[in-house]
């Protein structure tokens, strides 16, 4: 960038803060390799809040292992060198534990079919904790609380529709609520817990949405829009952009999968993303009365042909006519214009008999004579 053209003939290489960033970015040995180790510690954690502040799917089935994806990438980034990435993950951790993980985020990845059945899946204590305490917290009743215990059972044999051909093959493939709301149907309180918890959606706004639909409905320039109508726009973008990105998908053949790490872009375009905007800027056309209001005095004002003038003119073997049709705007009422234009007629039939023209182009404006 500091070699282009561009920037000599800038203003800012003429500035001493320009001039001062060029000698950093080109001298400064330590620059690079200082951008190189943020690049390794942060384009994980994009990665995940891309997932949670996402439209794709509702990300709470995915949250907790995309969190233990990001921290095992970090260390790959930094070789497995502890006394690099242990200062790291110690942050992480503590924002983690003191801010972000919840029971809900430990049940939900207990629930997500797609990790729970995977031959590696281990349910350690923390998960089992987790959704023994969701389940206490959204069953109100003992009875409820013991039939999905029991129903548990089935869920990890697995038993009924839960082992049949159609539901393992579709196991890493239909979202997680909806295969619960096709094979679950043996396990009614087990499902409507599932159902749930799944379709529960992760918040990333302690580090802005940058990515959400709501964001982009609901900026400055429209935020006196009612509590109904923004809900009504955000649902109608958010449909289209998951119609979008699924017709996209299918085209590619691509199979996606919303936490590897693998599938996602691995530059810094993140730094300088910015989508297009869901809505226009302009808030005039969300109010009626400015789109539709008719200004009364205009409607007493008609438009008025005058008389024309036609002057003949010669070209190659056929005459060509020139025809001047200035208009003007007069106010006049209904009968009145009736007899003008009744007048204007007769004046122009009688210039067309009165005129001898053989071979006349008239034009588009003459139709209504033939």
């Amino acid at each position: 960038m500091f070699a282009s053209e561009e920037w000599a003939k800038s203003l800012y290489a003429k500035k001493s803060d320009g001039i001062n960033v060029q000698l950093i970015v080109l001298s400064d040995p330590k620059f690079w390799p200082a951008i190189k180790f943020c690049l390794k510690c942060v384009i994980p954690l994009v990665k995940v809040l891309r997932l949670v502040d996402g439209d794709a799917k509702p990300a709470m089935g995915y949250i907790y292992e995309a969190m233990d994806r990001a921290k095992e990438q970090i260390k790959k980034n930094f070789n497995d060198v502890q006394r690099r990435y242990k200062p790291i993950l110690r942050i992480i951790e503590t924002r983690w534990e003191l801010q972000l993980h919840r029971p809900l985020h430990a049940a939900a990845y207990f629930l997500n079919l797609k990790f729970y059945y995977d031959p590696n899946f281990v349910a350690n204590e923390e998960e089992r904790v987790g959704l023994y305490e969701v389940i206490e917290r959204m069953c109100p009743t003992t009875l409820e609380r013991c039939r999905i215990d029991l129903q548990l059972e089935k869920f990890e044999k697995p038993e009924g529709l839960f082992g049949k051909e159609m539901a393992i093959l579709t196991r890493t493939k239909k979202q997680p609520a909806l295969w619960w709301e096709s094979y679950g149907v043996h396990c009614k309180e087990f499902q409507n817990l599932a159902i749930r918890v799944l379709s529960l959606t992760c918040s990333a706004t302690g580090c802005e949405r940058n990515w959400s639909t709501f964001d982009h409905v609901h900026t400055k320039k429209r935020n006196r829009l009612e509590q109904q109508r923004v809900n009504a726009l955000v649902f109608v973008n958010y449909n289209i952009n998951l119609e979008l990105r699924q017709i996209k998908r299918e085209e590619n053949g691509d199979s996606y999968d919303p936490i590897c790490l693998s599938d996602m872009e691995s530059d810094d375009e993140w730094i300088t993303e910015k989508e297009e905007p869901c809505l226009l800027e302009d808030t005039l056309w969300m109010d009626i009365h400015e789109c539709f209001e008719v200004n009364e005095e205009g409607c007493s004002r008609k438009r008025k042909r005058g008389p024309r003038n036609l002057n003949a003119k010669k070209k190659s073997e056929k005459k060509v006519i020139e025809v001047e049709e200035p208009e003007e705007i007069v106010e006049v009422g209904d009968d009145e214009e009736d007899v003008q234009e009744d007048a204007n007629d007769e004046m122009i039939l009688q210039d067309d008999e009165d005129d001898n023209f053989i071979d006349l182009d008239y034009g588009d404006d003459f139709d209504d004579f033939d």
